[in-house]
C-alpha cells in the first residue's frame, strides 16, 4: 500500500520525516512516497514520478511501492541463487571427508518480507551452500527465532538493539556441527562469530557488517 504526503503532520519538526534521496525534511504540501520495505519518504520529484504516476499509485491502495535501494534488493531475491554464488567462497578439504565448505552471503535488506522466497531457495539448493550468512536483517525482539527457521538448519542471529536496520545471521546446515562463539564477539561492532566442526577439524566463521557511517576501529 502507498501512503501519501499528506499523512505527513505539519511542522513535523527537525527533519522527522527527511526524504532518503536528498535528505531535506518531507513537508506535507509536498508529493511525496513512502517505501513499503523500508519505509522511508523521498519526493516524488526525487524519484522521478510525475503528477499523473504519483495520482495513480494513490488510487492503488494495494500496490507496493519500493524505493530504487529496496526494489534493488527486491531484483537480488528473485534471482538470489546467482547472487548467492557471485557472493560464495569456498573453502576446500575441510571436512574429514575431502569435500568442500561452501559459505555465502547476502545483504537482504529486511529478512522478514522475503522470508519465504528465501526459504524455498535455501530448500531448493539443499546444503550448498552449508552456512549462510545475512547481513542487514532488521530483525529486533518482536521477531521471535521459530519465524524465521529453516527446516535443517541452525540458526544464529544478532539484532541491532538501538537505531534501526543493521542485523546478523547465519543459517548453518545440520550435517556440520557448529557452536556459536560469544566470547569472540564486540559490543562495538556488528559481528557474529560460530566455530563449525568436522570431526578433528574446526573452522571459524564470521559475519560483520559495518554501517556506512560507522568510524573504523583500530586495535590495541
Amino acid at each position: 500500500m502507498i501512503l501519501l504526503a499528506g499523512d505527513v503532520e505539519l511542522n513535523p519538526g527537525p527533519v522527522r520525516y527527511p526524504c532518503t534521496t536528498c535528505s531535506k525534511p518531507v513537508k506535507r504540501n509536498q508529493r511525496a512516497l513512502l517505501c513499503d520495505v523500508c519505509e522511508r519518504w523521498m519526493h516524488a520529484t526525487s524519484c522521478g514520478i510525475d503528477e499523473t504516476e504519483y495520482e495513480r499509485l494513490g488510487l492503488a491502495e494495494e500496490e507496493k511501492w519500493l524505493c530504487e535501494a529496496c526494489k534493488s534488493s527486491e531484483c537480488t531475491m528473485v534471482s538470489c541463487t546467482k547472487s548467492l554464488l557471485w557472493n560464495q567462497s569456498t573453502m576446500q578439504h575441510f571436512t574429514s571427508s575431502g569435500r568442500s565448505l561452501l559459505v555465502s552471503h547476502l545483504n537482504i535488506r529486511s529478512l522478514v518480507p522475503k522470508f519465504d522466497e528465501l526459504q524455498h531457495l535455501i530448500e531448493d539448493l539443499g546444503d550448498c551452500p552449508m552456512v549462510l550468512g545475512l547481513s542487514e536483517t532488521w530483525l529486533d525482539d518482536t521477531v521471535g527465532s521459530s519465524e524465521i527457521s529453516v527446516e535443517g538448519h541452525r540458526l544464529y542471529r544478532r539484532d541491532r538493539h538501538e537505531g534501526r536496520g543493521g542485523g546478523l545471521l547465519l543459517y548453518v546446515t545440520n550435517r556440520i556441527k557448529s557452536i556459536q562463539r560469544n566470547d569472540l564477539e564486540r559490543d562495538d561492532m556488528e559481528v557474529i562469530w560460530i566455530e563449525a566442526r568436522a570431526g578433528k577439524e574446526s573452522l571459524l566463521i564470521g559475519n560483520v557488517y559495518r554501517p556506512p557511517n560507522a568510524p573504523y576501529l583500530r586495535s590495541g
